[in-house]
């Protein structure tokens, strides 16, 4: 019993000096819950509840702020996941319309396909026009065409470019032909050209020419001598029938031995 006495008193002293430096502990680091007295020369200082309440006000503040900022960013997010299906519907259409030159299959074509994109006023692209925007130039003054309306030119390209070598193909044997008629063959036989006729068509008027030239003095004399025999001719024959009819009316002076012709009934 006895130790049991000792043991008792240990364990409760023990105790007691635990309480005891718990409360000078408490004491010497105490809680200010509300604002201390100030000290001289010193502004009062906050207690641990108007601390917590200034905190309290101050993370209220930001609280509001950041839900503010959220609900906007929220709003924006919302208006821009319901503009997400039209605009989406939107960048089809202009691609197709770049692609195929018209905004649906098979729909009517846009004569400016490729046009230059346009913002709203809220600082985003403009979807609500389609077309009817400025159009996108290559080059100052020509506006660029649809993907299938260059296929189709470059298609139509390589057709007249097909065509334009026929036509010269044609051409050049067309020329070939004509320089055989022109300057002729050797082979497989000799056929003359017409450059060759001609040649021998002037050599045979040259020739012709020449001998007229050459002859035509003899016939303008015959020609002059025959006149000059007719005029004599005729005057002969005139001067034969002026003494036949001189010897008609004057018989009497006929040389003899000479007969009258007859007259002509």
């Amino acid at each position: 019993m006895g130790f049991i006495g000792k043991f008792m008193v240990l364990l409760h002293g023990a105790l007691a000096i635990a309480v005891l430096t718990w409360a000078a502990g408490v004491y010497t680091q105490r809680i200010h819950w509300n604002a201390p007295p100030p000290k001289e020369g010193k502004e009062a200082a906050l207690g641990i509840f108007d601390k917590q309440k200034a905190a309290a006000d101050q993370f209220n503040t930001m609280t509001d702020k950041a839900y503010t900022r959220w609900s906007g960013n929220l709003n924006q997010v919302a208006l821009l996941e319901a503009e997400r299906y039209p605009r989406r519907a939107y960048y089809q259409g202009q691609l197709e319309l770049v692609e195929s030159g018209s905004l649906t299959a098979g729909g009517m074509a846009v004569a400016e396909p490729v046009q230059e994109l346009e913002n709203a006023p809220n600082g985003y692209l403009d979807i609500r026009r389609p077309t009817g925007r400025k159009a996108f130039e290559v080059r100052p003054g020509v506006a660029a065409d649809s993907i299938n309306g260059y296929v189709a030119k470059r298609v139509k390209l390589v057709e007249d470019i097909k065509a334009s070598q026929d036509r010269n193909e044609l051409a050049i044997k067309d020329r070939e032909k004509l320089n055989r008629e022109i300057v002729g063959v050797t082979l497989p036989a000799v056929v003359k050209g017409l450059r060759t006729l001609l040649l021998e068509q002037k050599t045979i008027y040259d020739r012709a020419n020449g001998e007229d030239m050459y002859v035509v003095n003899f016939v303008t004399n015959q020609e002059s001598e025959f006149g000059l025999l007719r005029k004599r001719r005729d005057a002969m024959n005139g001067r034969s029938t002026e003494l036949i009819d001189f010897y008609r009316k004057n018989p009497a002076v006929i040389p003899p031995g000479v007969v009258l012709p007859k007259t002509k009934q």
